[in-house]
């Protein structure tokens, strides 16, 4: 029963792993390579601070829904940017810096998009490259080797 309880624990913490790595990886990856994206004009379609409040404490962050045009046909984009601290799954606690970025994207504004060549429904308002995915992967490392090390000590 021990030794079940010690794989399903390892299971969890792989999966959170996993689960801090790939968006780490991810932001590592587009971040880096936005800033030599093409750009397009777009439009703000909508702007929006969201607040939730829970047993830890009250945190806010910006949903924009932008629009942009290539070659006839639109696209939908909701990343301001993968180093914009406050944007999209990025929440934070000071509601300053919230409506600070969601008054910079007011609804109808035209912006600058970037977007990825050869995945067009990939884009960035804000090109460039954020620390805190690099924090991400490393967590996420963490827990798998956490995982792995807690398996091995199973088995051996």
């Amino acid at each position: 029963m021990e030794s079940f309880i010690i794989i399903v624990i390892s299971i969890l913490v792989l999966y959170l792993g996993f689960y801090l790595f790939l968006p780490g990886l991810q932001g590592i990856m587009y971040g880096n390579s936005s800033k030599l994206w093409p750009r397009v004009k777009g439009i703000i379609t909508k702007s929006d601070v969201v607040t939730e409040s829970n047993r830890i404490g009250t945190s806010h962050a910006v949903k924009i829904n932008y629009r942009y045009w290539l070659k006839r046909k639109s696209y939908l984009g909701k990343t301001i940017g993968y180093a914009k601290y406050g944007s999209n799954q990025n929440a934070v606690s000071d509601i300053g810096d919230v409506n600070s970025i969601s008054n910079q994207y007011a609804e109808g504004d035209s912006v600058e998009v970037y977007y990825h060549p050869n995945k067009h429904y990939i884009a960035v308002l804000e090109p460039g490259f954020s620390w805190t995915s690099v924090g991400l992967v490393l967590l996420g490392l963490g827990f798998m080797f956490l995982s792995a090390t807690l398996i091995y000590k199973l088995f051996s």
